[in-house]
């Protein structure tokens, strides 16, 4: 390997390559995320009580 191919591999792409342990999501996709899990969360309680009056 040529010392020209080691710089290359040393320095960081012009595409902004971000190892994934690095990576920041959005605060926006987290907040969307949370809030459909809180949604389904109550959804579903809400359809087990549906389901106990209609069996009881």
């Amino acid at each position: 390997m040529s010392d020209r191919d080691m710089d290359h591999e040393a320095t960081p792409s012009a595409g902004g390559d971000v190892p994934a342990d690095e990576e920041k999501w959005p605060i926006g996709f987290i907040l969307t995320i949370v809030m459909v899990s809180i949604y389904l969360g109550y959804r579903l309680i809400q359809g087990i009580v549906l389901f106990i009056d209609w069996v009881f």
